[in-house]
């Protein structure tokens, strides 16, 4: 007979492993439930593993699964939500890889100057601000009114007893009137500091324009915002940003050439970290520091490490070298042609800002540093290779922000170094007038905002705005990288320079082709091969067609043509190789075709890069409703979008976390209005629908930007 004991134990251990088994089997199904899906979408990925899927799926603020729809069935449960999209393009949330954040916001709450085309408008808008202390704002850029600078002349008899303090646009250069020259002792006899410039009339009398760090002199009597006023602020600009499709940016702060070191380090304890404690953090941001506090960032960081939050991380250092072009500061090798006696203006001291560089690189931090002409990105990119000589070499990812002006042979220094090159390509708009009459047309058509070069170099591009420099637009930045002109413009500013398909899949490092001459007189004498490798050598140096570079010639026409070739065929094979050369001297226009098949990608591509060895694979198979459907447009808009997504992300060391739509990052995306890329690249009208953090929509909020109202501190 069976003891008791021993059957009551055996029983019970059949019902404990009964439980545990049920237990796990509904912990590990639920753990891997959706929250809810994402279908019929056309979904750029960023992630080369697979470029476009049409389904995704979130869990708890991370993706879970990418691809088809078939895929995503194993992880859909009874509580999953899901949202089909009919088609529109989805992307990772974009990445602003330079902005001034609460400075932007602070803007939207003061007077603005930007777009006003007009003086009359200019001082109009100062005459009807509130005035009962400070008049502060910023914005203005003369050269959108002929070029003449303002002065406190203009502005002195409507503002008889309050104190004004107007930046430049581009933060460089500020107008103070008479009362706020009086207030910091500004007159005749005061010099220049070290870094800046009083600006004076031939008498020597200050017109009230004060450059790079002689801005501190009226600056340092400006009361200090209040800490409600920051956070405010932040507020304001996070709304402005998701409605724009950002979901990270990388912050340089309130500092700028003539104020005080500390305003990033307020900001980071007042605002950042108050909003991050109190759950009103909305956008990611990635911080940059003065580089003259690189050892405060270094004890922070060996006490908590880079990342703060989810929300915050603690990112590197930042320095000025030189100042900007539309206040004569940028440093040039030749002279400015409005001023035939200035170079530029250096705001730092070459052997200081060396060996802060040497000791933060020493430290592990990352190092970016502000260069606009060409003179001086050869000497910080001269000054980062003598760190890395050093420090030896690893992945430090220097940064050079705005790299606006290069010499000949600076853009392949980038790709060597291992430079990150973080570009505004909206800069270019603002900048268009102002460089060719301060460079010259030749300066500025050769040297300026190159960023084909760069990327030709193999540089890493990270792209953003500089806001409040620049307007946070992102859409406006890859088409403005794209066309290389305002749609009010009849030319593209020096169009070759665009990024094309080609170049765009060559920063991904695919081989150089050889030379279109040599290919060329090879085809002549290579029968029907030859009007394949004619095919080839046009798809891989396509011409442009308004502004935007597009495929000659359909592959699939041609290789037709090619089977049924003859000898007697020869002549005019050769007759069009001759063309062709014409064609490539001139840059003349000839019969196009935008519709891309997987041929003509082929094409393309000619040889397979490795990290998109799959991508003909994906297009045929994960996205079989635009295998036969590509479009050029497609391909280079959704392209661009990589360095406003994981170029950026990469560039700041977040790539593990945001940048592209993989299974285990954050699950930050944008839904486009449209469901085609035409759209946006030929009209522009496609726009940000809706905006995603952390798998959560973020609803719009109405902003009320002032323009003539102004907050008095």
């Amino acid at each position: 007979m069976k003891n008791p004991y021993y059957s009551f134990l055996w029983v019970s251990a059949s019902l404990a492993i009964l439980l545990l088994a049920l237990s796990l089997s509904y912990f590990s199904k639920s753990q891997w439930t959706a929250d809810f899906i994402l279908t019929n979408a056309l979904i750029f990925t960023s992630d080369d593993t697979i470029p476009f899927a049409d389904s995704m799926a979130i869990r708890r603020g991370t993706l879970l699964r990418v691809g088809n729809y078939s895929s995503l069935k194993a992880v859909v449960g009874s509580g999953t939500k899901e949202l089909n999209l009919n088609g529109k393009i989805v992307v990772p949330g974009f990445i602003d890889s330079h902005v001034h954040l609460i400075s932007g916001g602070l803007q939207l709450m003061q007077l603005q100057f930007r777009g006003v085309n007009k003086k009359d408008e200019f001082v109009r808008r100062i005459a009807e601000a509130v005035q009962s202390s400070w008049i502060l704002g910023g914005g203005w850029n003369n050269d959108l009114w002929g070029g003449d600078l303002p002065t406190a002349s203009w502005i002195d008899d409507i503002t008889p007893n309050n104190p004004v303090w107007l930046p430049r646009t581009d933060g460089h250069m500020g107008l103070a009137n008479s009362v706020a020259l009086k207030l910091a002792g500004i007159n005749n006899s005061s010099k220049d500091p070290d870094g800046g410039t009083i600006m004076r009339t031939a008498s020597g009398v200050p017109t009230g324009l004060l450059i790079d760090s002689a801005m501190k002199l009226v600056v340092s009597y400006v009361p200090e915002l209040s800490i409600d006023q920051r956070r405010e602020a932040l507020q304001r600009a996070s709304s402005l940003a998701l409605m724009k499709g950002v979901t990270t940016v990388v912050d340089f702060g309130r500092y700028f050439p003539g104020t005080s070191v500390d305003r990033p380090w307020e900001d980071f304890s007042d605002v950042y970290q108050w909003a991050d404690s109190s759950g009103k953090m909305r956008i990611r941001v990635c911080l940059f520091f003065p580089l003259e506090t690189w050892s405060r960032l270094r004890d922070v960081v060996n006490k908590v490490g880079h990342s703060i939050s989810k929300w915050i991380y603690l990112g590197g250092v930042k320095a000025f070298a030189d100042g900007s072009l539309g206040s004569n500061s940028a440093m040039f090798y030749e002279p400015y042609v409005d001023e035939p006696q200035n170079y530029g203006l250096p705001v730092a001291d070459y052997e200081k800002l060396f060996n802060m560089t040497l000791a933060a690189d020493n430290h592990m931090l990352q190092v970016a540093i502000h260069a606009i002409g060409d003179r001086t990105n050869d000497m910080i990119l001269d000054m980062y290779a003598s760190v890395i000589s050093k420090n030896g070499i690893r992945d430090r990812r220097f940064r050079i922000e705005h790299a606006q002006h290069l010499a000949p042979g600076t853009a392949d220094r980038f790709g060597e170094l291992g430079i990150i090159a973080s570009v505004q390509p909206d800069h270019l708009l603002d900048d268009f007038e102002s460089a060719t009459k301060k460079l010259g047309f030749d300066r500025a058509q050769k040297g300026s905002y190159l960023f084909g070069s760069l990327l030709s170099g193999n540089a890493t591009l990270a792209f953003g705005s500089d806001w409040p420099v620049a307007n946070i637009n992102p859409l406006g930045g890859v088409r403005t990288a794209m066309t290389r002109k305002s749609p009010a413009w009849e030319n593209a500013w020096n169009p070759y320079e665009s990024i094309s398909v080609h170049d765009a899949l060559k920063a991904y490092q695919m081989a150089d082709p050889p030379s279109i001459q040599e290919d060329l007189k090879n085809a002549e004498d290579s029968g029907s091969e030859g009007l394949d490798l004619i095919a080839q050598i046009l798809q891989s140096e396509p011409i442009l067609k308004d502004g935007i570079k597009i495929a000659q010639v359909d592959v699939d026409e041609v290789q037709e043509q090619a089977a049924n070739w003859n000898s007697e065929e020869e002549d005019s094979i050769i007759e069009c190789a001759s063309e062709l050369k014409v064609a490539e001297q001139e840059k003349e226009q000839a019969p196009t075709v935008e519709r891309l098949t997987e041929n003509t990608i082929t094409a393309v591509v000619m040889k397979q890069p490795n990290s998109f060895a799959n991508w003909l694979n994906v297009i045929s198979i994960k996205t079989g409703r635009i295998k036969d459907d590509i479009t050029y447009a497609t391909l280079a808009a959704s392209i661009y979008c990589l360095w406003h997504t994981i170029s950026a992300a990469r560039a700041c060391f977040l790539d593990k976390d945001i940048g592209s739509l993989s299974p285990g990052k954050l699950a930050d995306f944008v839904v486009l209005s449209t469901d085609s890329w035409d759209e946006f690249a030929s009209v522009g009208s496609a726009s940000v629908e809706a905006t995603y953090v952390a798998g959560i929509q973020e609803k719009k909020v109405k902003l009320m930007i002032i323009n003539v109202v102004l907050y008095i501190y």
